[in-house]
């Protein structure tokens, strides 16, 4: 197993325009390459990854991202952070539809929505959405992601989730798993879940691997 040595790292990094780096500091994606992977300290996005990307490294330019969402009790936003994170915080805007009820999409190349299924569907605050800046997103790169436990329904909630207009133009499209948050919920809601799914308790399906996906198919599909 291949793993560089700290004069290799900087010999990399000199060739892609870099000058300076902080001693013992070491990207992830160096790790990745060797089959060794291992979150790490990345010194030029000054911050710890907990996915193996690098917005300095595995894209030179990154393209400003907006991700919109709505959630109901927090899994749709949970996954927005992760996939912030991986883009790179520094060209990545949130917009949670809840709190912004306005906003301009003109400055953002790509444009990541999610949403999650609540109640049978996916949140009302998502569909105006959608229907109301439409020809503006079709004029976006495209990422959209749903949040569910249904796993035998995933792919039509999907589908009636986004219309067929925006999932074929997006880049990328993913089911993230889901969560049943029975601290986020009221006495209605518990009532509901544990009639329906015979649990009691939080649980927790997030699809790490899906997130991962999309955060590589929006960095590399330009």
């Amino acid at each position: 197993m291949f793993i560089p040595s700290y004069k290799n790292v900087a010999k990399k990094l000199n060739g892609l325009g870099a000058d300076k780096m902080s001693n013992g500091s070491f990207c992830s994606v160096f790790f990745e390459k060797g089959g060794l992977l291992l979150p790490s300290f990345c010194f030029f996005c000054s911050r710890v990854f907990q996915y193996p990307t690098c917005s300095f490294y595995s894209n030179k330019n990154p393209m400003r991202t907006a991700i919109v969402y709505a959630s109901s009790h927090g899994t749709t936003e949970r996954v927005a952070q992760k996939i912030q994170q991986g883009l790179g915080e520094d060209t990545v805007q949130l917009f949670n539809l809840k709190k912004h009820k306005k906003f301009d999409l003109s400055g953002y190349e790509q444009v990541i929505l999610g949403g999650s299924i609540h109640a049978g569907s996916v949140q009302k605050r998502m569909q105006k959405f959608v229907d109301n800046h439409r020809p503006e997103l079709l004029e976006k790169r495209l990422g959209l992601y749903l949040c569910c436990m249904d796993e035998d329904r995933a792919q039509e909630q999907f589908n009636n989730a986004y219309p067929e207009v925006l999932r074929s133009q997006a880049i990328s499209q993913k089911v993230m798993g889901g969560e049943f948050r029975f601290d986020r919920m009221n006495f209605i809601e518990k009532a509901m879940i544990k009639k329906i799914a015979g649990v009691d308790q939080s649980v927790s399906k997030i699809n790490e691997d899906k997130i991962r996906e999309m955060i590589s198919e929006m960095q590399t599909s330009h």
